[in-house]
């Protein structure tokens, strides 16, 4: 299934009533769109299967995110303008990349998570579910304390297998 939604993106992003202008130059490009739409949602679930347990991640709402939402929403009352809300669904990804940099944004991962979802949901956008096993958030947790600890050699070593498992990016 992951493999048609660069497919499916592509349709999306031509108005109903428009002709599609397909290439392989096209999909290219659009496989490329859905690897930054795909990395950065797992980048989130990550971040909140990890650092959730350590943090008390609130239900807070995010303003930006809710504005993506409501340009989202209105594209698609306005005759199913769906380049429009794709265009919302590659600003919220531009929005979680910005808060996932950010030391004091945790509290709006879930808001933030609850509309990228609404938005993949709403276009039959599937991504894989992410799951973690605790020997990933043993390591992440041996990851956190080298570099806490100024073992930078480990930290390095650590974050290489991170990244092999697409947990950091």
């Amino acid at each position: 299934p992951g493999e048609r939604m660069p497919f499916r993106l592509l349709l999306l992003s031509s108005h109903y009533r428009a002709p599609i202008n397909f290439s392989d130059d096209a999909l290219d490009a659009f496989n490329t769109e859905w690897e930054r739409i795909e990395n950065a949602y797992r980048k989130l679930k990550f971040k909140i299967l990890l650092e959730g347990e350590m943090l008390q991640l609130s239900e807070s709402s995010d303003e930006e995110a809710n504005t993506y939402l409501d340009d989202f929403e209105d594209a698609l009352a306005n005759d199913f303008n769906t380049p429009n809300a794709i265009t919302a669904l590659q600003g919220i990804v531009k929005h979680t990349n910005q808060m996932l940099r950010r030391k004091d944004a945790n509290d709006v991962w879930n808001a933030i998570l609850v509309v990228f979802e609404t938005m993949l949901d709403v276009l039959g956008l599937k991504i894989p579910p992410v799951e973690l096993k605790d020997e990933d958030k043993k390591l992440y947790a041996s990851w956190k304390e080298a570099r806490k600890n100024e073992d930078y050699e480990k930290a390095d070593a650590i974050r290489v297998q991170l990244m092999e498992k697409g947990i950091l990016g």
